[in-house]
């Protein structure tokens, strides 16, 4: 099984070492670094990997999605049968790779006929210090499943992020890449629509189990209510409404459940500005002109 390993870095830690380390003995890393100038990290990487990992420095910050795509066109080019992507900062074991795609040839096994679209491992909250919970519509609506409430060793959802994810070749020759006008929210919940319009299947694994962070993201509670709070730049708050709402426009008939999710998202997010973030004005401004700018390109060019 040929598997490259997509990577998209901005300013990264020298934690990407230990990850690059871990990835290149079972995989191919393309590590595509946005970052504005040279960084002393990437420059160590190309100096000590010689084997099993390309580097492209864009020298800009081209869009999480724009860096993507450059990993699978390469991938592509080199006839890698699978594409893992992973964020920079998540953390794997020593045998991730190796367990992931042994359970995705097992899952396989046991349903031939099923046509996955995506394939990807369950995930630990490290903020939330809990695996995560996955969304799953139905005809009208939506409800959440999680490993932790279940005894399956396979889940199959709507939704999943984008590190983890582990996606056929197969599914980007008929689908196509990444949304690049998406910039960096929402890429995931864009292409897990599509995937699902085209009748593909999104399947997530007990195990292995992936070490990831969502924003900043803390728990509170108000009147025993629930409420966790991204802590996300005003920036990213703009690409959230905008790029959700987008996403409503086009996919809220086919797939009302999505919309219900994007709009409870919506309100939990403004409550959590509201009530425990800083820069409070700066991030409402950017949430309504993302919400205004998200309705206003429906219909239009991007």
């Amino acid at each position: 099984m040929k598997i490259a390993t997509i990577i998209v870095t901005f300013y990264p830690t020298e934690d990407i070492a230990k990850l690059v380390l871990l990835l290149q003995r079972d995989t191919h890393v393309f590590l595509i670094d946005n970052s504005e100038e040279s960084v002393e990290t990437i420059s160590k990487i190309k100096r000590d990997f010689e084997k099993n990992v390309t580097i492209i420095e864009n020298k800009k910050n081209i869009g999480l999605a724009a860096a993507q795509n450059l990993g699978i066109q390469l991938g592509l080019k080199e006839n890698f049968a699978f594409f893992l992507f992973l964020d920079d900062d998540s953390m794997v074991d020593d045998n991730y790779v190796l367990d992931l795609s042994m359970s995705f040839q097992n899952y396989i096994k046991n349903h031939s006929e099923e046509k996955i679209g995506i394939f990807a491992s369950n995930f630990y909250d490290v903020n939330l210090k809990r695996e995560t919970n996955f969304g799953v519509l139905d005809d009208k609506s939506y409800q959440t499943k999680t490993f932790w409430q279940s005894d399956e060793e396979y889940l199959k959802v709507s939704f999943v992020v984008s590190s983890g994810t582990f996606i056929p070749a197969e599914t980007f020759l008929k689908l196509g890449l990444f949304r690049v006008t998406f910039f960096i929210d929402h890429i995931d919940t864009d292409y897990c629509l599509r995937v699902l319009k085209a009748g593909l299947s999104i399947i997530v694994t007990r195990r292995p189990c992936l070490s990831h962070t969502v924003g900043c993201r803390r728990e509170y509670k108000i009147l025993g209510i629930s409420f966790k709070p991204t802590f996300n730049s005003a920036r990213r708050k703009y690409y959230v409404a905008r790029n959700g709402i987008r996403l409503v426009k086009e996919y809220g008939k086919e797939f009302p459940g999505f919309a219900k999710i994007f709009y409870k998202k919506f309100i939990h997010d403004l409550v959590g500005i509201l009530f425990f973030e800083d820069q409070k004005w700066a991030k409402l401004h950017a949430t309504f002109k993302g919400i205004r700018e998200g309705r206003k390109l429906y219909g239009g060019s991007e």
